[in-house]
């Protein structure tokens, strides 16, 4: 099964917008210089995505999209994240660090029901490797894997176009990344049975974070 989406399927929480000059889904507001502190924004599909239908059988899904980010403020924003949740909603008191997934009292709970890419440009707590990397989390902003993306020769943060690639093949996760759409590298591998975390059904999306411009391209997801 092949599905594409369009703008018109995806819903629009917070701070979003469809950019027509840019093609794009703007995903923080442009403020031009006013202040940008706690503002964001989630796109998501309107359909949720069937991801298994019993315990250790997954869907396959391949998810393509390209991001650009572009710091607004002198202190770094937290960057965007890709999303697989079975909750639309943003969590109350999870600005900052908390990359708008979770709070300080679902983080490391299963209550989080989320698993999420993260595309951080800012070292924010200790265990960040950097102010340029991907990382993988579980119900957590403590990413059980993390990749600096400086050795890949691609920084998320400086307005240029970022394709993505998000593979999952039923018990292992990727992640390829580049400049060029063309010749992506893969930069992340690692074994997940998400129905371990998720349930059946799950919004797919993007949301990004403080301080920062945000746009993304939704191009589809290919699902079996």
């Amino acid at each position: 099964m092949v599905v594409k989406f369009f703008f018109v399927s995806i819903s629009l929480v917070g701070w979003c917008f469809f950019h027509s000059t840019l093609g794009a889904i703007q995903v923080t507001r442009d403020v031009r210089g006013l202040p940008i502190e706690n503002i964001s924004g989630r796109a998501f599909y309107r359909k949720p995505f069937r991801l298994w239908k019993k315990r250790g059988v997954n869907a396959v899904f391949n998810s393509t999209f390209t991001l650009n980010i572009l710091n607004q403020t002198a202190t770094a924003g937290e960057g965007l994240v890709f999303v697989l949740t079975g909750n639309r909603d943003v969590p109350e008191n999870s600005d900052g660090q908390w990359l708008s997934i979770v709070n300080a009292t679902t983080n490391g709970t299963s209550q989080a029901n989320i698993v999420a890419i993260e595309f951080d440009t800012r070292r924010s707590y200790s265990q960040d490797l950097d102010d340029n990397h991907i990382g993988l989390d579980i119900n957590s902003i403590y990413s059980i894997k993390q990749v600096s993306l400086n050795s890949y020769g691609v920084n998320l943060s400086t307005g240029i176009d970022v394709t993505v690639q998000v593979q999952y093949g039923g018990k292992n996760i990727t992640v390829s990344v580049g400049h060029n759409a063309e010749n992506l590298v893969l930069v992340l591998s690692e074994p997940i049975d998400l129905s371990e975390y998720l349930p059946q059904k799950v919004f797919v999306g993007v949301h990004s974070l403080n301080r920062q411009l945000h746009s993304a391209k939704m191009c589809k997801i290919m699902g079996i």
